[in-house]
């Protein structure tokens, strides 16, 4: 039977618009126009590429992926109830944890993850459960963590020091977006961006990413928002950048209307052709990468902090290997970076679509009895330098 790879990063599917190639803007400012060319040309940002077929055999087959995380070496996927590891250069399975149930050890709902392999400890948050479990590296059950609310995605910065993100779910005495939490002392430090009880009726959808760490800072975004904020020790939250679309912002007002749920908030949005839902978004210190939806096909835009320059499309195009160019697909907006790359996925399918008769991908795909039952390959694109010189 074939496998479907295409990631349940919201509750609804909606739609959302894109912008332009090579733009330079305000500081700090990600301008997204609309341009109908909408191709990205990975020589004008990568210098190499490089395409990690994701090891297949009958305990580690990847389903439907949900989240995407790079920690070190490691590849972590979140699919099917289960988190699986990769080594990331080779493609070969570490492990997989299959653990939903109420037992110990156990857990009801799979949100996020945390790896840490030089501590030896892997954290799955449990959303339902209002828990984090910890397991060693060979996914031995060590402990719980017991949490103040019921967080979607949270980060893990050292020491018992954790940011946990309520979406618009108010949790008992937590009735915050945002919570800084102490979990050496079982404390919240602080709680940010209070939930509209008025919007949390109607609009609920869950990001593929709301925490990136920058090693110097975090960076968090979550929807409705055009902000990316900074969250440094210590201090508030401030804005590191604001997303500007331009006709397709959704005006403030439109947030203040009385809607019976998602489905008709989203209905009237894109009629309008508003830009309301990032699915997903990624950075380091020179590059922040945002998906969205525009009639349904995603979208990428890429921001350069080196020269405030956005580039936006729906069409892929890796010259650098000389192959076929291909639209973004679902599963292509499962993406993180590190210092010097990007890393997505693509499914099987699509690259073998995309070597067409490219004799050196062609004998890679055989070498790897590759068919397009096989599981996704992940795909390392390194940063040029200076980005879009």
């Amino acid at each position: 039977m074939k496998k479907c790879f295409l990631p349940i990063l919201f509750i609804i599917s909606v739609m959302s618009s894109c912008s332009q190639t090579g733009q330079k803007r305000a500081e700090n400012v990600i301008t997204v126009e609309i341009d109908g060319a909408s191709k990205i040309m990975f020589s004008d940002i990568f210098d190499r590429v490089d395409y990690v077929p994701l090891e297949t055999t009958d305990s580690s087959l990847v389903g439907i992926v949900e989240r995407l995380r790079i920690f070190g070496d490691k590849l972590c996927l979140l699919c099917d109830k289960s988190l699986m590891l990769f080594d990331k250069q080779t493609g070969h399975s570490y492990l997989q944890i299959s653990k939903q149930g109420n037992a110990p050890g156990e857990y009801q709902s799979l949100y996020d993850a945390f790896v840490d392999e030089k501590a030896d400890r892997i954290e799955i948050l449990d959303m339902n459960g209002r828990k984090i479990q910890k397991y060693d590296m060979r996914g031995v059950f060590l402990r719980t963590l017991e949490l103040p609310s019921m967080p979607f995605s949270f980060m893990n910065c050292g020491k018992g020091d954790y940011w946990l993100y309520d979406n618009n779910m108010i949790s008992g005495a937590v009735k915050a977006k945002l919570v800084h939490f102490n979990a050496d002392q079982n404390k919240i430090i602080n709680e940010y961006f209070p939930i509209d009880t008025d919007l949390a009726k109607y609009f609920f959808v869950v990001e593929g990413n709301n925490f990136v760490n920058r090693g110097n800072d975090i960076l968090y975004f979550s929807c409705p928002s055009n902000k990316i904020y900074s969250l440094n020790k210590g201090l508030s939250p401030t804005i590191a950048y604001t997303i500007d679309f331009g006709t397709h912002a959704v005006p403030g007002e439109f947030y203040k209307r009385k809607f019976s749920d998602i489905m008709e908030f989203s209905t009237k949005a894109n009629k309008k052709g508003y830009v309301y839902f990032v699915n997903n978004f990624s950075a380091n210190q020179e590059n922040v990468l945002l998906s969205f939806l525009l009639n349904q096909d995603p979208f990428w835009s890429i921001y350069s902090t080196h020269n405030g320059v956005t580039r936006t499309g729906y069409i892929l195009q890796d010259d650098l290997n000389s192959l076929n160019s291909f639209h973004l697909r679902d599963l292509n907006t499962l993406f993180a970076m590190d210092k010097n790359n990007l890393y997505f996925l693509i499914s099987a399918e699509q690259f073998i679509e995309m070597c067409g008769e490219n004799n050196k991908f062609s004998k890679m795909l055989h070498d790897n009895n590759m068919n397009d039952q096989s599981n996704p390959l992940l795909v390392k694109c390194r940063f040029r330098k200076k980005t879009f010189l």
